[in-house]
């Protein structure tokens, strides 16, 4: 048992012993690859195949031991498998060539006794591409859980595709999607897929996008609540063969996820730490700290009044000690939701609004401090000579509350939108009723920007969700798309145009792919 603990001892009884096949988990082997490395010459194993198993394989972690040893001898393989269907499940020969594949964690084909049918959450068979749980039938699934009839009831579940056989699924609670060529792509547990602003997501995606960086051999992502704001967050763990800076790993996650799905936080650790049966122990990872984390840029303190002021708020927002002020307020991990908090308490200080998309656009303190000290001029020295900004906020928030009386008189000058019939379009379209308040609906659209206290600005909300407008377009079809309305109605009232034209403008974005920052960013300087 105490060499098996040990990497070093473990790798020496492998050449001692000669042992020809090594059944390990990924993590463990992990650590049998570093052993290995200490040495300049290759070791003489006899090793003739090294199976793995219990967690997923991601292949990245294997280009060291390819390096060295080739792919040929010995023969690497990946299998998934659970107790409850007398552990092996699925089979696959590993080779270098997997190092350049795009996918999780490939686990191969079921062996020949055994089937694997990927369910949806209503039990019903997913179409090849599409996440599922991997339910197990055949001759190696047990009869159940011996005494506990209503856990074997809920796990062991008739065959959905052979009503009335007496056969029997295994729900083994692992998600898979199955690939064009057959193979499967194993996602990790149900337990770790999480939803973050909205979007569900695999954090195994996440994992595997990480080891593609060539400085990281080793990942683990997973999602808990941020000790300050509550906000439940992605924190990623990695294991560097360099030195490596939190800016640089952020831009190499941005080339293949989008905004949601890169974690707010991230940990370099020197190993990971394993449970007595050769796994990641997840309980054992330590909290991300209060420092500020390594950066590309120096740390640069803050120098002025305005600099020291935000200084603070973004400590109090993001639950970080020290804050340079060329540090980018997404670098440090802050989120659409942190930025409203940001405006609102500069709202609450100010008593002028403050748009939120200035944030996209002066995502550092020093940038930030400057367009506040030549647009806020007055409202900052109120602030800092001490005055009230209350009468002057609660001046501005009546100017904004809408009453009974207004919304009469607003059902008499309510215009509609006229757009062509075109002879090729969707019959019976749902209709559409655009509201238009007294005023500049460019003003109005900008104030709901702002994330103003006193008004509920959906149109923000749902436009934060996205990280472009095909993602956009693509959640609000069918009943949904008078979402898309209120955008159109913008551009028509910013660029003064027919809705036609308006309408083939957001067309023309949504085929580009435009991020929502950058619609943000043309809407306010149109």
């Amino acid at each position: 048992y105490m060499v098996s603990r040990s990497p070093e001892a473990f790798h020496k009884l492998l050449v001692d012993e000669k042992v020809t096949v090594l059944n390990q988990t990924p993590s463990a082997f992990q650590q049998l690859i570093a052993a290995d490395l200490q040495s300049a010459k290759p070791a003489n194993f006899a090793l003739r195949y090294v199976i793995f198993g219990g967690e997923a394989l991601n292949f990245q972690m294997l280009k060291p031991w390819f390096d060295r040893y080739g792919d040929a001898k010995p023969q690497l393989i990946n299998m998934y498998g659970i107790t409850e269907t007398t552990v092996h499940v699925t089979y696959r020969p590993v080779s270098a060539a997997d190092l350049r594949s795009n996918a999780a964690s490939l686990i191969g084909v079921p062996i020949p006794d055994l089937e694997i049918v990927l369910l949806d959450e209503h039990l019903q068979p997913v179409p090849d591409g599409e996440t599922g749980e991997i339910c197990v039938g055949g001759g190696g699934v047990a009869r159940g859980y011996w005494k506990r009839e209503q856990l074997t009831n809920e796990r062991f579940i008739p065959h959905p595709q052979k009503p009335g056989s007496g056969e029997k699924l295994y729900r083994s609670g692992d998600l898979a999607k199955r690939l064009p060529d057959g193979d499967l792509d194993y996602l990790g547990r149900m337990d770790f897929q999480v939803k973050i602003r909205g979007f569900r997501i695999e954090l195994g995606e996440i994992e595997a996008a990480m080891v593609k960086h060539p400085a990281i051999s080793q990942s683990l992502v997973i999602a808990n609540k941020h000790p300050h704001s509550g906000e439940q967050r992605l924190v990623g763990y990695f294991v560097a063969k360099a030195a490596m800076n939190i800016s640089e790993i952020r831009t190499f996650l941005g080339q293949s996820l989008p905004d949601y799905m890169i974690p707010a936080a991230f940990v370099k650790i020197d190993e990971f730490p394993l449970t007595t049966n050769g796994k990641i122990d997840r309980k054992a990872l330590p909290e991300p700290g209060k420092e500020r984390p390594n950066l590309s840029v120096a740390f640069v303190a803050p120098r002025s009044d305005t600099e020291k002021y935000l200084a603070e708020i973004w400590q109090e927002v993001l639950g970080i000690e020290s804050i340079g002020v060329r540090d980018a307020f997404f670098e440090l991990g802050g989120t659409s939701i942190q930025a409203g908090q940001f405006v609102a308490r500069l709202y609450a200080d100010l008593g002028e609004e403050v748009f939120v998309v200035t944030l996209f656009e002066k995502p550092t303190i020093e940038a930030f401090a400057k367009m506040l000290d030549s647009e806020y001029e007055s409202a900052l020295k109120r602030f800092f000579g001490g005055e009230s900004s209350m009468e002057t906020a609660a001046s501005t928030v009546e100017q904004h509350i809408v009453t009974p009386e207004i919304i009469e008189k607003m059902k008499h000058i309510v215009p509609t939108v006229h757009l062509r019939d075109d002879d090729n379009s969707p019959k019976n379209p749902p209709a559409l009723f655009i509201l238009a308040p007294p005023r500049s609906g460019t003003t109005l659209f900008r104030t709901m920007l702002a994330g103003h206290p006193q008004l509920f600005a959906a149109s923000e909300l749902q436009l934060l969700l996205f990280n472009s407008l095909r993602e956009r377009k693509d959640a609000f079809s069918g009943k949904w798309h008078v979402w898309l309305e209120g955008t159109i109605r913008a551009i028509m009232e910013i660029k003064n145009v027919d809705g036609d034209t308006a309408r083939q403008m957001m067309h023309d974005f949504e085929q580009q792919n435009l991020s929502t920052k950058a619609l943000y960013a043309k809407l306010q300087h149109w």
